[in-house]
Parts: C-alpha cells; structure tokens; sequence
C-alpha cells in the first residue's frame, strides 16, 4: 500500500508546528514516566529546547529555553493536562503529572500481574515505607538498605504509574498493606557499597581481572591481584564477590564491605575464556529428617549415597543418610555444616574434617568445654 505523499514540502511554519507538536509530546510522554524538575526535561530534551549538553549554553539560549518550556506547560493544561507544581523543602520544583487525559496510552496488566508487581515492590523497600510503624501490628521492622533498592522500587513505580487508574488503585493498595512480607534486605546497610558492586559488575561483563586489597576478619589487609571475578551474590544477608584466585587454584569469597573501595581496579589484561574447575567433593551424614521433604539443593552437586540406622542417647532409633556433594568453597562447606548443629557430621576429606575438629574445639573452649585440640593446633 502506497503511504501518504504530500504534493507540496512543508512551508518554514508548517515544518516549526509540527517540531513543536513533537516537542509537546516528548514532553508529555517525560513527564508520565515520573515526577521531573526542570534540570531533568533539559537533560532530556536539551535538543528540543536549544540546549547541547556537548557545547557550553549561554546565558540567553537559556532562558530562551525557559520560557519555551513554560508556554510548553501553559498549552499543556489549556488542553486539559493536570499539572502540579511540587516543591520539597530546599529541593527543585518538580512538576507531577496528575492527569494526562488519555493523551499517552496506558499499558494493561491482569489483576494477578499487579499483585505480583505490588509483590515485587515489597521485596524492595520496608514494611514502614508507606505506613508509620505501628507497635501494636507484629509487622517486620525496617531493614538495611538493598544497593540497589532505590533503582528497582523506582522502576517499579515508574511501570506503575504506566497502569490504568483501577489497576493503580489496586497496585497502591497491595503496596500499602502486603500480604507477604518477602524483603531482600541484608543485615547492614550495602547502599556505601554500590559502586563495588557496579565496578566489580563491570569488569565481569568486560572479561576483565581485577585487584583490590582486602580486610578478613584477621583484621591484617592482604592484596588479591589477577582475580577472575566470577558473580556477586547475596548469602545469608551479605554480598559476596566469587572470584578465581589464579595462585590459590581454587575460587574464593570475598565480602563486599571487606573490600577497600578505593583500591578496587579492573587490571587491563582479559580474562581466559574457561576456568579450572576444581570443585571440593566431601562426603557428610545428615539426620535423615532433616532431608524428609527432600535434599535444598546447597552445593553445586550431591546424591544420596546410603542410609543407616542409629541408636541416640535416649536409646531410640534415628535414620541418618550419607550424601556425597561438591562444592567450590571449604569455608562454606563448613559453615553450612555447622548450621545443622548436632544432626551433621563431615566424613571426608580428611583435612576437611581436620579443619571442622578445629572450629568445633575452639567453640568448645568458648563454651568452657574441655575438649582434645586438633593436631596442628597442639
């Protein structure tokens, strides 16, 4: 199908109303997906308003985009556009689209979908955020703040607002009172760390190694160069970089609030294409009723090798199963096992389980217990 041809070009007035009504919609389409200060619709719309961020603006060119952006607003509510004014304190006025008259398409979710974006907002942000606390409602107290909470919670509202006003309501009253409660929050604030992460994120993307100097618990910093980062992940309300140590031959974990920021580098060399996989296999007995509803998937493998019968202190008979899993880390092996208390006991490898006796013997010893040090600690 042939499209629309016009027989004559655009004269000098027609060609400056159709940039102005491209201008409107930008403009329009702006201010829906949020609440913008004027600095903001510049940095977007520079271009339309006679401002290039790559060259300096004078002071007239300026205020020439001023006033365009006001007769811009002006036509914008002539037409029926609700416009708020909002000013916060000592911030930048923002101006807050309250009504658009149908002038921007929305997008539709089903009632479910909403519910779960509603969900999604609650894993992000405390149960006080658009209530105050309550002492007489049992609800979870705020968290530490996520790194990035601030960025998803934004987009989610954002994808909000996008929703037709019935759909909103419902968003906005799910937000309010969640029926679960499913916060990813860490157990101290990671929001300092953000640009590690990014950082370490980066490098990742780019197949690149990295360097940085390191606190351990030992308190002494030690430097780690020529790491081949791997992921970031949150365990057990941390972040934690899993990277490849090249001297070391195995992967390491390193806590991201451990890491001196201003020592992270991103080291020019790329990294291989493939790893050395050099997993950890370990073999351990576990109370088999801890395993009824069958094995968390922990490691990075593992199978049920065969099952015993026990007697307890109580003379009663106890199921025990011997599983045989791998894993990259033996830190982790033996802080998971630890988990399980009494109902655990690592088998193999010997210096594996070398290492566990020396961690349980310095637990006694806290506990006032009087109990046989390992060998190497003799």
């Amino acid at each position: 199908m042939a499209g629309f041809q016009r027989a004559e070009p655009f004269s000098s007035e027609e060609r400056l109303a159709v940039l102005r009504l491209e201008r409107l919609l930008r403009l329009l389409a702006l201010l829906r997906q949020g609440p913008c200060t004027r600095k903001q619709i510049f940095e977007s719309l520079g271009l339309h308003y006679g401002i290039d961020r790559e060259e300096a603006t004078d002071d007239a060119r300026l205020r020439r985009a001023h006033r365009t952006l006001e007769r811009d607003l002006a036509i914008l509510e002539e037409i029926g556009v609700v416009l708020v004014r909002e000013r916060r304190g000592r911030q930048p006025a923002r101006y807050v689209l309250e009504d658009d008259q149908g002038l921007v398409p929305h997008w539709s979710l089903s009632d479910t979908e909403v519910e779960c974006l509603a969900f999604l907002a609650s894993m992000f942000t405390d149960p006080y955020r658009l209530a105050p606390p309550d002492p007489t409602q049992a609800l979870p107290q705020p968290q530490p703040r996520h790194p990035f909470a601030d960025e998803v919670q934004a987009l989610i509202e954002r994808l909000a607002r996008q929703l037709p006003p019935r759909q909103q309501q419902r968003f906005e009253r799910w937000a309010r009172t969640p029926y679960v409660y499913f916060n990813v929050a860490p157990v101290m604030d990671y929001l300092p760390y953000r640009e590690v992460i990014r950082k370490i994120a980066r490098a990742i993307q780019q197949h690149q190694h990295i360097r940085f100097r390191y606190r351990p618990l030992s308190g002494k910093e030690v430097t780690h160069q020529h790491l081949d980062p791997a992921y970031v992940i949150h365990m057990e309300g941390h972040f934690y970089l899993v990277a490849y140590h090249p001297e070391r031959g195995q992967f390491l974990e390193f806590r991201i609030d451990r890491i001196q920021e201003q020592s992270l580098q991103i080291e020019p060399q790329l990294t291989g294409r493939t790893r050395p996989r050099q997993v950890l296999t370990f073999r351990f007995w576990l109370d088999a009723r801890i395993a009824e509803p069958g094995l968390s998937q922990r490691w990075l493998s593992q199978v049920v090798e065969r099952e015993e019968v026990r007697m307890n202190e109580r003379g009663q008979e106890e199921r025990w199963i011997l599983i045989r899993a791998t894993a990259y880390s033996r830190w982790r092996v033996i802080q998971q096992l630890l988990r399980y208390g009494e109902r655990a006991e690592l088998i193999e490898p010997a210096s594996l389980r070398e290492e566990m006796r020396s961690v349980v013997s310095k637990m006694g010893r806290l506990y006032g217990l009087s109990m046989q040090a390992p060998e190497e600690e003799r």
